[in-house]
């Protein structure tokens, strides 16, 4: 019932580096038409105009980008000039061998048992081998170059947990960062039963149920054929979700206990029930018990996640300091 984006199947890189092409290219399989040359050694390993060139050309991939006019468009919306792109391709290339370097040191690695079952759960989000090879080329990978980067992405997470495992804010800091945002999280929590779209007379029919007294919970259990069934249908807080607009629009109408009409959409056709809600509109404050322990829960995870990756930006910056980097050429 929520909105499930289609996989974008350079995801992992994408999280740890911010940059979808994140891995050194398959160059056996690229013709160049220039010769390869080293522009930067990062602690003795090279990075070469090939690599370069590869990584900028699956951005390209992946923005459907086939020409000088195109591209250039694609650089002013970014707000950046080709030198700044391709000065940004080089610090995440620089990155990759910091971190690959620094698991190395801790002893983290990635077996192909694990990679397999990572590749085997990306490959299921399409249909056949097919539409599975096409979203490769799509995205500027060869099979090979593509596992190289789904491995370098693990190993990358792997050592941000270790670095985020050190993280730990006292309860003070737990309290005040809670306080502080949770006025960013106003809205609703609701419970649902979902019908089939060719199905309207059991939704009447559970509807009518509804008004005759029977509880929410038990009919969803019963009627519900969405996941959340067995939790009675609660799909949680609204801004913790990403509902469809035709369910987040009834949402908005309800009050606390209320039910919604019958409402349809692509998924089929929906009961609502708001069981809760969380506003602090007029509040200028909220005291930290207060606030709901699911709200909690994520403020809470919130928190953690962004110290993290503060911690690992500057774990990174401290690696690249220590580094011996040296530029040997330009792309110029």
């Amino acid at each position: 019932m929520n909105k499930t984006p289609l996989v974008i199947i350079s995801f992992l890189c994408l999280i740890t580096l911010g940059i979808a092409a994140c891995s050194k290219a398959d160059t056996n399989t690229i013709e160049h038409a220039v010769p390869e040359k080293t522009i930067i050694t990062v602690n003795g390993n090279k990075i070469t105009n090939h690599d370069i060139d590869q990584q900028i050309n699956v951005i390209k991939s992946q923005y459907h980008i086939k020409d000088s006019e195109h591209w250039n468009t694609f650089l002013k919306e970014q707000g950046m000039t080709d030198q700044d792109f391709t000065n940004q391709i080089e610090d995440k290339l620089i990155n990759l061998e910091l971190i690959k370097d620094a698991a190395a040191k801790e002893n983290i690695t990635v077996d192909e048992e694990e990679l397999d079952r990572q590749i085997k759960k990306l490959k299921e989000n399409y249909p056949n081998k097919s539409s599975w090879h096409n979203a490769l080329i799509a995205s500027g990978y060869t099979e090979k170059s593509y596992r190289d980067a789904v491995r370098l992405g693990i190993l990358s997470q792997k050592l941000h947990q270790k670095i985020a495992d050190k993280v730990s804010p006292n309860e003070d800091e737990k309290h005040q960062f809670c306080e502080t945002i949770a006025s960013n999280f106003s809205g609703r929590k609701s419970s649902h039963m979902l019908f089939n779209i060719n199905d309207l007379d059991t939704a009447q029919k559970v509807a009518q149920k509804l008004k005759d007294g029977e509880d929410f919970a038990e009919l969803a259990k019963q009627y519900s054929l969405d996941g959340s069934a067995a939790d009675g249908g609660n799909v949680g807080w609204d801004f913790l979700a990403n509902f469809v607009p035709e369910y987040q629009n009834a949402l908005n109408k309800l009050h606390k206990g209320e039910v919604s009409p019958i409402v349809k959409s692509q998924f089929g056709y929906h009961i609502i029930k708001c069981t809760d809600t969380f506003n602090l509109d007029k509040k200028e404050h909220i005291a930290y018990e207060d606030i709901p322990q699911d709200v909690l829960d994520s403020i809470m995870l919130l928190m953690m996640n962004q110290l993290s990756g503060q911690k690992y930006s500057a774990y990174l910056d401290e690696l690249k300091q220590e580094a011996d980097i040296e530029y040997l050429d330009t792309q110029n």
